[in-house]
């Protein structure tokens, strides 16, 4: 558990696409990248005295993954917010917008929860909790789709941050759910 909650958080300070990358991965490579995961871990656990041991190994298997290189250096810097936002996904705390998603369709084409439902079960499998839409089939422009974990969101967007799905030949654009205190502080 810890390592996945790990490799989620490599996702949320910035390692962008890093859970998703990491389905396409054969066995072996997903085995060599769960070792230098464990050896980052190993690092973020122990005594400031240990960690200046690690600090010279080359995590390959990873910087791979995120064409770019993962520094311990920056690990070992931020190694306590670090540790706190593994251990929110170790205790199974997540928090509701990285589970989120954001549907919106076309005016005079809205999409039944009935739809949706299919939709993600046909493509993605069991991964969804609930659809929130308006009741109203005139008014439904958009619905929320809360997922069952982050890395359901990863494979649904498949890495990027607006995406085009058809559901039953109606368009449907798919996001991350923003938060309404995120829109106001960027405004």
């Amino acid at each position: 558990m810890k390592i996945v909650s790990f490799w989620n958080t490599l996702e949320r300070i910035g390692f962008k696409h890093f859970v998703y990358e990491l389905q396409q991965l054969s066995d072996s490579s997903l085995f060599s990248l769960a070792k230098d995961s464990v050896l980052c871990l190993q690092c973020l656990y122990s005594s400031s005295q240990q960690i200046f041991l690690w600090l010279r190994l080359d995590f390959h298997e990873m910087n791979k993954l995120v064409s770019q290189e993962i520094l311990l250096g920056f690990l070992v810097k931020n190694r306590e917010s670090i540790k706190r936002m593994i251990k929110g996904f170790e205790g199974g705390k997540v928090e509701w917008e990285d589970k989120t998603l954001f549907m919106t369709f076309s005016r005079g084409h809205p999409v039944s929860n009935k739809e949706i439902h299919g939709f993600i079960v046909g493509k993605f499998g069991s991964c969804g909790e609930a659809i929130c839409m308006d009741k109203n089939p005139k008014w439904r422009l958009f619905a929320c789709v809360v997922l069952r974990s982050h890395s359901d969101m990863s494979r649904i967007l498949g890495g990027q941050k607006l995406v085009q799905k058809i559901i039953n030949g109606k368009q449907a654009r798919v996001r991350r759910v923003v938060p309404k205190n995120i829109l106001m502080k960027t405004s």
